[in-house]
């Protein structure tokens, strides 16, 4: 069986202070500065795929890190947001995840 870490991260209000700069692992800072997942030049890459700005800040809606795992608490946080990027990480040391531009709905 397959264990995944999902962190979904949703849209934030605007630039990221020091859009691009952090040190290490776990300190996504950038565009995703709560993420541990997501390092400041992966947030680069996803931020132009998603078609948003360089320094386009994110801030997390749901981590299974320490949040309850279960469809119905990651609806509960994510659900009214749009857009939405998902990070997941599994058990084989992949890492891997989507982009959706509407809310995230049942």
């Amino acid at each position: 069986m397959l264990s995944a870490v999902v962190l979904v991260l949703l849209c934030g209000a605007g630039p990221a202070a020091g859009a691009g700069t952090g040190t290490g692992a776990g300190a996504g800072a950038g565009a995703f500065p709560e993420s541990q997942l997501v390092s400041p030049a992966q947030g680069v890459q996803l931020n132009a795929w998603a078609e948003q700005t360089v320094d386009q800040r994110w801030e997390l809606c749901y981590t299974s890190f320490g949040m309850n795992r279960t469809a119905a608490e990651f609806h509960r946080r994510c659900d009214q947001f749009k857009p939405t990027i998902t990070v997941a990480h599994n058990s084989l040391n992949y890492t891997f995840g989507g982009f959706v531009r509407l809310p995230v709905s049942r």
